[in-house]
């Protein structure tokens, strides 16, 4: 067994400075040695000259190994024996070890589950020293600890030349925490396992987070195919039939925007319509009952529903269509590169709860087609008909990297038509090049049989710049052929959207800019996000008035521009390197 099964208090002081100097939080907390009941001897030198091995997590950071490399110097000034130090995949021998935190070891497993989210310390016995935390800063606070504790003699020299630690040299640091007692229905919280649904595991994080913060047990976090425990906390769609009230067939039963927390037959269970609204039921219920300013002590939830309301989509820069808009159309690159069903159900929920009349998308590769489009398709949108060139070999509509979506309850299809800009021929983007293209549709309203043509197009990339956009002036041509010939041919308003990789006042830009065509950024009333960039590094929030190269176009004729939004929050930046682009918009009469 390790120390801390049989560990007793011989001092609990307040150790206000030491805590504050170890781990940057006001005085709190208290340190735990051994009784002298626990004898056992670490040899960190053998009579015959032994010394134990190193053994730290593989993946460890540069800080981490540079401490661990600091604790085999102190070891071998101390022995002068070399001290062996091995990453944790090389596998477990019959010799002695100092193992460094939860590294795939049973007993540094065994070691940090026995502590509570912020102790740290270390526990000797005869065969192991087990250095541990539960975080890596902590890890790190018990290493630097162990190794002063060496450097300062707390070790036995022997006469026969052996060199030890004595068990009752262990060391714990016990943190103080704000919630003594989390009870759900009875049932201490450390009983509860976190079950989490597709993408609902950022969620289930952030919850075992805080109650690991507020309470000190670490809660096991579980994918929905594990086995159906006694107590379990549900995050999203887990095939539970707690559940079974929000979630049927695989769907949600609950709005898109709306939330809910229960607490029933032994199930915490947060349900909703969209993973941003489950975002939201884990923010609510963790503000009402989890406040981090340490006002509950102690808190028992009874059975009852505990949380529950609509996600306010304006703080995540969502309005409803302005009113008196004949139409909301809205642009997207979705990124083909590093494709994940995350990214899918992110831009998917950013869609449907945007709700465009029509949606243009650009990147659309095969992966995105398979995963995205019965989602669209589930929420009452149609792809228009493929008609691609006849001189590209029958292409199906899998490998159309720029489609329109619309909604048939609102709109028919009268033509449409697909083509790939002769840049392509050049092979400028390499095997991406095919992706540079565009797909045109004329729609007509089935309320007044009102016409319009909206054109989806992604303009070519170069890694010259100068060539680059040599090549989209190129493809701006094509555009502005195209939308002088449907409005020859149909004499109704023309919208392009789109990745046109070009600034505004660069020569595509222009280009594309020169005849009947505005760009609604100039038409519609000002905005918070005019000037936002479009492009972004994945994961982070866009700049301002660098990198603006999604744009939305429209024959200024004919067309008023009600409202545009460049659409970035926490959510969609990590679906996608460019922020969608929308906008409501008026058909002159």
């Amino acid at each position: 067994m390790l120390l801390l099964s049989v560990i007793l208090l011989i001092s609990c002081h307040r150790t206000g400075d030491l805590e504050a100097e170890s781990s940057g939080e006001a005085g709190s907390g208290s340190d735990s040695t051994a009784t002298e009941e626990n004898n056992m001897l670490f040899h960190i030198l053998t009579s015959d000259g032994k010394t134990p091995s190193i053994v730290y997590a593989d993946g460890a950071d540069e800080t981490l190994f540079s401490t661990v490399t600091r604790l085999k110097k102190t070891l071998e000034g101390i022995t002068g024996k070399d001290i062996p130090v091995k990453n944790s995949l090389v596998p477990e021998d019959s010799g002695s070890e100092i193992i460094i935190g939860d590294c795939g070891r049973a007993k540094g497993a065994e070691f940090t589950s026995s502590l509570r989210y912020k102790d740290w310390g270390y526990s000797i016995t005869e065969s192991t020293v087990v250095i541990g935390g539960h975080t890596s800063s902590n890890i790190l606070r018990a290493l630097n600890y162990f190794i002063d504790r060496l450097v300062s003699g707390y070790y036995d020299k022997a006469d026969d030349g052996s060199i030890t630690l004595q068990g009752s040299q262990s060391y714990l640091r016990e943190a103080d925490y704000a919630m003594e007692q989390l009870t759900l229905d009875g049932v201490n919280i450390k009983e509860y396992n976190v079950i989490y649904g597709t993408d609902a595991d950022d969620a289930a994080e952030e919850f075992c987070e805080r109650v690991a913060s507020l309470t000190g047990y670490s809660l096991l976090m579980l994918p929905a195919i594990s086995p159906e425990g006694a107590h379990e906390i549900l995050f999203g769609d887990t095939g539970r039939a707690a559940a079974s009230d929000y979630y049927s067939g695989g769907k949600p039963t609950l709005g898109y925007v709306d939330y809910s927390v229960e607490l029933k037959d032994g199930r915490l269970i947060f349900a909703a319509g969209t993973i941003l609204a489950l975002d939201e039921a884990y923010k609510a219920f963790s503000e009402q009952y989890l406040p981090m300013n340490g006002s509950k002590e102690s808190l028992e939830l009874t059975a009852g529903k505990l949380a529950g309301g609509s996600v306010d989509l304006t703080e995540y820069g969502i309005t409803g269509k302005t009113p008196g808009s004949d139409i909301r159309i809205m642009s997207s690159n979705v990124y083909f590169y590093n494709f994940s069903l995350t990214r899918v159900n992110i831009m998917y929920e950013t869609f449907v709860l945007s709700a465009p009349d029509v949606l243009c998308l650009q990147e659309m590769s095969r992966e995105w087609h398979t995963a995205l489009d019965p989602l669209l398709e589930a929420s009452g949108y149609e792809p228009v008909p493929f008609n691609p060139d006849p001189g590209l070999g029958g292409i199906t509509f899998a490998y159309n990297y720029t489609p329109i979506y619309y909604l048939p309850e609102l709109y028919t299809v009268a033509a449409s038509g697909y083509k790939q800009f002769e840049t392509v021929k050049k092979r400028p983007d390499g095997d991406k090049s095919n992706s540079k293209s565009y797909t045109w549709a004329l729609f007509e309203r089935k309320s007044d049989g009102r016409r319009f043509t909206v054109i989806s197009t992604h303009l070519t990339w170069y890694s010259d710049p100068t060539q680059a956009e040599a090549y989209r002036v190129q493809d701006a041509g094509e555009i502005t052929a195209l939308v002088a010939k449907i409005e020859a041919d149909y004499s109704v308003p023309v919208m392009v959207l789109g990745d046109m990789n070009t600034g505004i006042g660069n020569n595509a830009y222009k280009k594309l800019t020169s005849g009947t065509l505005e760009s609604v950024r100039k038409l519609s009333p000002a905005s918070d996000t005019l000037l936002s960039n479009t492009y972004h590094t994945l994961g982070e929030m866009p700049l301002f008035n660098s990198s603006i190269i999604d744009h939305i176009l429209v024959t200024k004729a004919n067309v008023r521009a009600d409202y545009y939004a460049t659409l970035y929050n926490s959510s969609v930046i990590n679906g996608s390197d460019h922020c969608p682009v929308m906008a409501d918009l008026t058909f002159i009469k």
